[in-house]
């Protein structure tokens, strides 16, 4: 990735402005092991306590590489119970990159946000209808199958 994907002005300015990036090597310990890294690269989003909220295995390109990480900010956001700032950068993922690999499981995790948010289940089956509608073959279509009989 550091030939294709992090000398992209898009991907700087994104790292420098978002997230503080940390390149660890491979064989690194005791981080290496911490985090089972077996195969690179291996990107993680850590909270600030070293929590792993997002993982990924393998090269990742331009195009795919911020949408992993605003999931993977929104994913720490709802590991933190902050739904509403999970939501703000779940909608700017779908906003922005709503063809990327993140998309379905941004819709998903939308409608859990918005669900806690509320407590009105509709928010879960307008989340499995948008994912049926959109994304129908994915694996966060058939997880939100469940939601699909709620008021």
């Amino acid at each position: 990735m550091g030939a294709v994907t992090y000398p992209e002005p898009a991907i700087i300015e994104f790292l420098n402005r978002e997230v503080v990036p940390l390149k660890i090597n491979f064989d690194a310990e005791p981080q290496a092991s911490d985090f089972w890294v077996r195969w690179t690269p291996a990107l993680f989003m850590l909270d600030p306590y070293g929590n792993s909220h997002q993982r990924h295995l393998g090269f990742l390109g331009p195009k795919e590489f911020i949408p992993h990480l605003l999931l993977g900010k929104a994913k720490t956001f709802f590991g933190h119970r902050r739904f509403n700032d999970a939501l703000s950068q779940l909608e700017r993922l779908l906003t922005d990159y709503s063809l990327s690999f993140a998309a379905p499981e941004a819709v998903y995790l939308r409608a859990i946000c918005r669900y806690r948010t509320t407590q009105d289940p509709h928010n879960l089956r307008v989340g499995y209808q948008i994912l049926m509608a959109e994304y129908p073959n994915s694996d966060h279509a058939q997880r939100a199958r469940p939601y699909r009989s709620l008021p």
